[in-house]
């Protein structure tokens, strides 16, 4: 016999048809309060070629809301083009730093996910060269800079149990030659990074370092010239190729972004992660093997033998 059409199993909005679940089970709506907001995210430094500029894209094609900055908004317009929300910043300014996280917060009601300090500024000079004028600078973006942006940003961080994301450097690590300033801003870097981590950890926010090996970017420069009376002018061809050393072994930044963007969202909580060409193997030699390797490593391969031989040649 044909069913009639009346029973309540049969009827679309009946109770009968429909799944009971809990509270915590309940079907999210679109535009109801169980609608789950994108996580945020402000980036630092993230002009064309560089690695902020693959790490604003990579967490863009993740889903969070990207936060970008940069000096000047107008040179950061292929991230505006593609859905990121771009901001002029310049950390080594306290106000642009204040209204930065004026704004940031306006758009976030007060809460911030991610913060990457990304921003950098490179100098590779001989530490006998050195303009500290230069030094001063370096250590304002590298240091200072950052500093201050945490020191901003933590209410934000703290509201939404959040992390700080800090571009380190091998460079931190080892005696990379002709790099005295630079490797000096990074090795202090990791160790403030180090002790904020303890120090926020109390209030659920996490501190990320990662050892950045060699990357493609736009933080190397190719114009560095030596100073006609530096007493390094007899390998000036060495100190030369070095200033371009790290861009003909850099990984490509989108490579590198990518797995960065992987292991912060991964979340495994880990301290720092190194990621870049030859990250590994110089985490092999930090870890394994006594620190006067690196003293042999860049001896051969920048000529600090050559110059001892042109002094030694000179005193005889």
């Amino acid at each position: 016999m044909q069913r009639t059409s009346g029973s309540a199993r049969d009827l679309p909005n009946s109770s009968a048809t429909r799944p009971r679940c809990s509270s915590s089970q309940r079907i999210k709506q679109p535009n109801s309060q169980y609608t789950t907001m994108p996580k945020t995210i402000l980036i630092t430094g993230t002009n064309p070629g560089g690695i902020g500029n693959s790490l604003a894209r990579e967490f863009h094609a993740k889903g969070l809301r990207v936060f970008a900055t940069a000096r000047n908004t107008d040179s950061i317009t292929d991230l505006a083009e593609i859905g990121i929300e771009t901001l002029s910043l310049e950390v080594t300014d306290p106000e642009s730093i204040k209204a930065l996280k004026e704004e940031v917060a306006s758009r976030t009601s007060g809460k911030l996910d991610y913060l990457v300090n990304n921003a950098g500024r490179n100098y590779t000079v001989p530490a006998t060269d050195i303009d500290f004028e230069q030094v001063q600078l370096t250590y304002e973006v590298n240091v200072f800079g950052v500093m201050r942006m945490c020191q901003a940003f933590t209410p934000l961080l703290i509201e939404a149990k959040g992390t700080i994301v800090q571009i380190g450097s091998l460079a931190g690590v080892m005696p990379y030659v002709f790099g005295s300033v630079y490797n000096s801003t990074k090795a202090a870097l990791h160790s403030y990074s180090n002790t904020l981590r303890v120090e926020l950890e109390p209030f659920d926010v996490k501190v990320v370092t990662v050892v950045t090996g060699g990357v493609k970017s736009r933080i190397a420069r190719n114009d560095w010239q030596l100073p006609r009376d530096s007493i390094y002018l007899p390998i000036e061809a060495e100190y030369l190729r070095r200033t371009k050393h790290s861009q003909e072994v850099g990984m490509p930044n989108e490579k590198y972004a990518k797995s960065v963007v992987s292991q912060v969202l991964g979340g495994r909580h880990k301290r720092q992660f190194w990621e870049g060409s030859f990250s590994h193997i110089v985490w092999f030699l930090t870890t394994f093997m006594p620190a006067s390797i690196f003293d042999y490593i860049f001896w051969r391969n920048f000529g600090m033998w050559k110059l001892r031989e042109a002094h030694t040649k000179k005193l005889a």
